[in-house]
């Protein structure tokens, strides 16, 4: 489609390149600048629908939240983890005799 908008243009500024007429000239200008319009969108449209994600990998907002929850989840477990070593680590210390010299 895009190249049949491209033809068009090259045709109208062609005709209003080439014609007597002041209609005719008008004409051929205004398809040819509509025309390079739509090749210019029609670029940028192909373009983008090219670099686009598919909308089957986006993530929905049930599963954001399960991220969310879950990440919750271990920062919780590490946090219990790393108080659980220090207790341990403070209750060893504590059970050393201290050696006095």
């Amino acid at each position: 489609m895009r190249w049949i908008m491209l033809l068009l243009a090259v045709a109208g500024f062609v005709l209003a390149f080439t014609t007597k007429s002041p209609a005719l000239l008008g004409f051929g200008l205004l398809v040819g600048l509509v025309c390079t319009l739509g090749f210019c969108l029609a670029l940028a449209a192909a373009r983008i629908s090219a670099n686009a994600q598919p909308e089957s990998m986006l993530i929905v907002d049930p599963e954001v939240s399960s991220l969310r929850a879950r990440t919750q989840k271990l920062k919780q477990i590490q946090s219990d983890v790393r108080t659980t070593a220090r207790s341990a680590a403070n209750a060893t210390n504590d059970e050393r005799p201290s050696s006095a010299s």
